[in-house]
C-alpha cells in the first residue's frame, strides 16, 4: 500500500480513500498487537514479533492520516510518511 500511496502519479479520491482505509481496518493492520503464537518463545522473540506488528501499525496509521487529510502533493506525502 505504501508503494501505491507514494507513487508520484497517485491521486487521492473518494474511492481510493475508502478502499485503502477499508483494507487497513478490515485487516487490523493498524493494531500493534502481536498476532503470532508466543507460547514457548523466548522473550526476545516475542519482543521482535511485537516490534514487527508495531511498525506495521504505525505505517498503516500514517496512510490513514494521509487519506483523511487529503494530501495530494508528493512533498506533503513525504513529510507525513517520513516525519519531516
Amino acid at each position: 500500500m505504501e508503494k501505491i500511496v507514494n507513487d508520484k502519479d497517485f491521486k487521492w479520491n473518494g474511492f481510493e480513500k475508502k478502499r485503502l482505509t477499508t483494507i487497513i481496518y478490515d485487516s487490523d493492520l493498524n493494531f500493534p498487537q502481536n498476532q503470532r503464537d508466543s507460547l514457548g518463545k523466548k522473550y526476545s522473540e516475542v519482543e521482535s514479533d511485537y516490534q514487527y506488528y508495531k511498525n506495521i501499525a504505525e505505517r498503516a496509521e500514517k496512510i490513514i492520516t494521509i487519506a483523511n487529510n487529503g494530501y495530494n502533493s508528493l512533498w506533503q506525502k513525504a513529510k507525513t510518511m517520513f516525519n519531516l
